[in-house]
């Protein structure tokens, strides 16, 4: 991994959503020491000029590595950087945002990158086992709002081509892009909608 491909991984993301940030996110990037925590978006906000200052800290050793990066880093990664658009894109839009709302994208962005971006980022796994992890199994701590918006984001995966984004057809991708657009009360009616048993 290297910045320029961090750099296409965001372009890929916004290109894929139709979200123009007009940022470039390896401007915000700072390198640490920190291999517990491989990847982290750090979100300062003035309240009273409304201002976000963002920075992405990279864990030096893992993020420049040679080869391939494991499953969990690989999705905290997607994740972080699914923070960064979300969050950039949204503000220029003037619209405030959850921390709800970060979580559920992005589980679904992981899934996403996976498979658009991140074919061969983790060892040994194919897109296909790749999805089958980050699909059931979490990488983020275990706070309250990232248990729901992993609920969330499982009930609208499940809903779609149950092989991957492989196999999503063109509704379904048109659906995962219009789902990026709606705000957090429309998202949360319709996969509340979907969780619900049919008659």
């Amino acid at each position: 991994m290297n910045l320029n491909r961090l750099g296409q991984l965001q372009q890929l993301l916004e290109e894929f959503y139709g979200a123009p940030t007009e940022l470039n996110v390896c401007d915000f990037v700072k390198f640490c020491q920190s291999p517990d925590l491989p990847a982290s978006l750090q979100i300062l906000q003035d309240k009273i000029k409304g201002n976000i200052e963002l920075t992405l800290l990279l864990d030096r050793d893992l993020f420049c590595a040679s080869g391939k990066t494991s499953v969990n880093h690989a999705a905290i990664l997607s994740e972080e950087l699914s923070h960064f658009v979300y969050l950039a894109f949204n503000h220029r839009r003037q619209r405030n945002i959850t921390h709800l709302e970060l979580e559920l994208q992005s589980e679904v962005d992981r899934i996403v990158l996976a498979f658009e971006g991140c074919k061969n980022l983790a060892q040994h796994s194919s897109p296909q086992e790749l999805y089958s992890k980050l699909i059931y199994e979490s990488y983020a701590e275990n706070f309250p709002v990232h248990e729901e918006g992993r609920n969330l984001a499982a009930t609208f995966l499940r809903r779609l081509s149950p092989e991957g984004p492989k196999s999503w057809t063109e509704a379904e991708i048109t659906k995962i892009r219009s789902f990026f657009h709606k705000d957090l009360p429309e998202k949360i009616h319709m996969l509340r909608s979907l969780a619900r048993p049919s008659p």
